[in-house]
């Protein structure tokens, strides 16, 4: 029997509804609904494309190029090892998290849903400001670097400032965002198609024609880190910006097929993608140059590993192929974190945190409009303050991501415990909170800082929505009842 909308007056029949939902809801992966109504362009994603979102995010070619040389610098030899550690723990866990709590909550707002729906809706305001700011910094931080690589390919833009390259890049992918989610999508696909088939290459010719004999039984021990085991765990920080943003799948969810089946498809396929790609990469740059070459590149190489390794084995034009791709890979997570913000402030403003205007969509693409344009002003107004600041882009959204996954662990913890009542099932998801709170005390002081300062700005927005609430300025949120699965409580 379904209950119409506004029925359910007990909290007791409320929790009691969200139970039964909790246990049956898309069972066999046969709902097409997700949690709230939406205005967006429903069923037009599948397993692939959600995967390309995610992965594309990501950006393999800029990520792997930029950051494996730092993983080298603090872990050595040992790289490989590092990687596979931080996916272990935190990231495969954390993507089990989400698993099961988008096939409990499936909803464009992501970690903000979480939140707000099994730890408090205090907290989901605040973790929805994080998150969305992270998103937001990841737009000027890429589009400088997409600026700093088009300036290197052709000289004749060393002459245009930085950030005025960078702000046009914004304002393009900015057309494209707000086209339609099926264009973004194809778009950002294309691009990590070329990009990834660059990385796993570079990889390949190093384990085929290796340079430098490194064995792979070294790369999986901690003796061949420059301090064993504290130069792989000071590493881990690292090894989640490489192998993070894979769960901006979910913030795809009411766009998708089979919402629940395919988000949860597409998180499994990026995580493990990730692992394969940069595992590949690391293991043969180490074998192609050694590790220490690799962490102090030459000024002429841009700081890019996967650029040195390329001309130990092509020459010519082809030299340029890996700036080309690094280039296409920060565009496309330029895009990708411009759609995953959109999203999931858009589902914010239509539960209320956030002021109505920001769940404006356009009537024939069907996106975002007003949250993606917000984004873009933003990204520009960055860009003129803050300039090239990439050391600050980095940390910042590198903090403010492990704020976020946590809570999520911590939502899925709370989920288990009030579910089952059995706490050492949540012995492994603790352990996972406790390697992402060490490897974010490692980021050092101005990082904390300046993450803290996004964070208390949460707060501020949270503070702020009591204060609109108490004067009856937020629209009334209906509750998540049986309702809104269309048939599935019949």
């Amino acid at each position: 029997m379904a209950l119409a909308p506004g029925s359910v007056d007990s909290a007791k029949t409320r929790e009691s509804s969200r139970e039964f939902i909790a246990e049956t809801y898309d069972a066999r992966g046969e709902i097409h609904d997700t949690m709230h109504a939406t205005d967006l362009k429903p069923g037009v994603l599948g397993v692939f494309r959600i995967a390309g979102v995610g992965l594309g995010f990501n950006a393999p070619a800029w990520i792997a190029a930029t950051t494996i040389p730092l993983l080298y610098a603090v872990s050595g030899a040992a790289t490989p090892l590092t990687i596979l550690i931080a996916f272990l723990f935190p990231m495969f866990v954390l993507c089990l998290c989400f698993v099961a709590l988008v096939r409990r909550y499936p909803s464009a707002g992501g970690v903000f849903t979480f939140a707000e729906q099994v730890l408090h809706p205090r907290v989901g305001s605040v973790v929805g400001w994080v998150y969305a700011v992270a998103c937001l910094m990841v737009v000027p931080l890429t589009s400088v670097v997409a600026s700093q690589y088009l300036q290197y390919l052709i000289p004749a833009l060393r002459h245009v400032p930085q950030p005025l390259i960078a702000a046009i890049i914004v304002l393009i992918y900015l057309a494209i965002t707000l086209r339609g989610v099926e264009l973004t999508a194809a778009t950002g696909l294309f691009l990590l198609t070329i990009e990834s088939i660059v990385v796993l290459g570079t990889g390949l010719l190093g384990i085929i024609m290796p340079r430098d004999h490194v064995s792979l039984a070294q790369m999986y021990n901690p003796t061949a880190s420059p301090q064993p085991w504290v130069g792989v765990f000071s590493g881990v920080l690292l090894g989640i910006f490489l192998l993070a943003n894979f769960d901006s799948a979910i913030n795809m969810i009411e766009e998708a097929k089979t919402p629940v089946r395919t988000v949860q498809r597409a998180l499994v396929l990026v995580i493990f993608g990730e692992l394969v790609l940069y595992s590949v990469a690391a293991i043969g740059w180490a074998r192609a140059v050694p590790p220490a070459v690799l962490a102090h590149l030459p000024a002429s190489y841009q700081g890019t590993a996967m650029t040195y390794v390329t001309n130990l084995y092509v020459h010519g034009p082809l030299r340029y192929i890996p700036a080309i791709v690094v280039i296409t890979s920060a565009v496309a997570n330029l895009q990708m974190a411009m759609n995953a913000g959109a999203r999931e402030t858009y589902r914010m403003a239509k539960q209320g945190k956030l002021p109505h205007v920001f769940a404006w969509v356009h009537s024939r693409y069907k996106t975002p409009w007003a949250t993606a344009l917000t984004i873009a002003v933003l990204s520009w107004i960055m860009l003129a303050a803050l300039g090239n600041s990439e050391s600050l882009y980095i940390n910042s959204v590198t903090i403010l991501w492990s704020a976020v996954y946590i809570s999520s662990v911590l939502a899925f913890i709370v989920l288990v415990v009030r579910r089952t009542g059995k706490w050492w099932l949540t012995i492994v998801p603790w352990a996972a909170i406790g390697m992402m709170l060490y490897a974010g005390a490692t980021a050092g002081t101005p990082a904390l800082i300046f993450g803290g300062a996004w964070i208390a700005g949460g707060v501020l927005l949270m503070i702020y929505n009591e204060l609109r609430g108490k004067h009856g300025k937020v629209d009334a949120v209906p509750e998540w009842t049986l309702e809104n699965t269309r048939g599935v409580g019949e």
